[in-house]
């Protein structure tokens, strides 16, 4: 499962931040969503990230737009670390400032497999929101994961 979805990430990447950098820091991600997956806690999850990679003991707020994967890896999980649902972890990615979609996606991603919060409500929400073309590319990626995962 770990496999399909680090090349699944590894290719989703590549034709917009094919860099060593971004490659990293989806390996990362690929990690701690798979830690998330078989029921790690946030503790040990954290423990693991300080041995693995740095992340900040707490939330700065950005002076600039910072959309580098230096940038946004340890600020998401920090987020995400910090957070209590989805919802707060969303919210404080965005209250901090930098890239902020970016940030809030992937932090509430992390966030929602972990608390399974997210409410049919909000997912109506979200779809309201999208065109044609994402609402289905999203609906082709869920799709997708549940074959695989």
């Amino acid at each position: 499962k770990s496999g399909f979805m680090m090349a699944s990430a590894i290719d989703s990447i590549s034709g917009s931040h094919d860099h060593k950098d971004s490659a990293r820091s989806v390996m990362i991600l690929c990690e701690v969503y798979s830690m998330i997956l078989q029921g790690r806690s946030k503790f040990y999850i954290e423990a693991y990230l300080k041995t693995h990679y740095p992340i900040p003991d707490e939330l700065v707020k950005f002076e600039k737009l910072d959309a580098t994967c230096q940038g946004t890896l340890p600020f998401v999980l920090r987020c995400f670390l910090n957070s209590n649902s989805t919802h707060e972890a969303i919210l404080t990615a965005v209250k901090y400032g930098g890239d902020t979609d970016t940030n809030a996606s992937i932090a509430g991603e992390l966030a929602n497999a972990y608390y399974k919060d997210i409410s049919y409500e909000d997912v109506k929400f979200v779809h309201k929101h999208l065109n044609r073309h994402q609402l289905k590319t999203l609906q082709a990626f869920n799709t997708l994961i549940r074959e695989k995962i």
